[in-house]
């Protein structure tokens, strides 16, 4: 019978080598499996309750002619514009753009205000957003907004079904009683009668498909 041969045991620099080995290991974490996916999403607003703050630069200014004239067409440009968890603040009232929340809001209309920084993440995905601000009633002026969101879905071909949808909310504090908003667009209007709704339509024509992404969905599960 032939005897076990002994393992040897490392010695102290040996056993040194491996700690440092196995501590590297550790903080890589676990090697995934696959393709190589990219960069995981860092979410600033996870770090701590501070709101962050969101401001547009505006680079235009043009004067349309609905409304008796009272029609202001607006160009706006964000540096910042990844998703956050966290509360967010925007210097523009409504924002056409900017840091928004990582879930969009479902398409249609709403009584209820519907944040921010969720409409926002819908105007990336090249919707039209609508909003009013009617502190003394407006539900004849408001029937004309879903009118005219109701006409741009309408005129969705084949090729465009998926991007042409709009939401309908209101917004207190806005710049003006109705604004219409593509992404980092915005049309400000005084009163919604035939020849603003036909502004409406050409604004958001010109603008919404310029949108960095196309995929006008529902909203994905839980996110409502």
């Amino acid at each position: 019978m032939h005897p076990i041969p002994k393992i040897p045991t490392p010695g102290p620099v040996a056993t040194l080598a491996l700690l440092a080995l196995a501590a590297a290991l550790a903080l890589l974490g676990p090697v995934a499996c696959g393709g190589d996916e990219g960069p995981a999403l860092v979410d600033a607003g996870d770090a701590g309750p501070e709101a962050v703050d969101v401001a547009g630069e505006l680079t235009a200014t043009t004067a349309c002619s609905s409304c008796g004239g009272k029609c202001t067409e607006e160009a706006w440009i964000y540096a910042k514009t990844w998703h956050e968890k966290g509360p967010i603040q925007y210097a523009e009232a409504p924002p056409s753009g900017g840091i928004h929340h990582p879930c969009w809001w479902n398409w249609g209309s709403f009584a209820k205000e519907v944040p921010a920084a969720r409409f926002v993440h819908n105007l990336e995905h090249g919707g039209l957003v609508l909003t009013y601000d009617c502190k003394d009633g407006c539900a004849a002026e408001v029937g004309q907004l879903q009118a005219a969101a109701d006409a741009w879905k309408a005129s969705a071909t084949p090729e465009t079904k998926t991007t042409r949808e709009a939401l309908v909310t209101p917004y207190a504090g806005a710049a003006a009683r109705f604004v219409a908003l593509c992404w980092q667009h915005r049309l400000l209007l005084d009163c919604v009668d035939d020849s603003a709704k036909q502004a409406i339509a050409a604004f958001a024509l010109k603008h919404c498909p310029e949108a960095p992404e196309q995929v006008a969905a529902m909203a994905p599960d839980g996110c409502m």
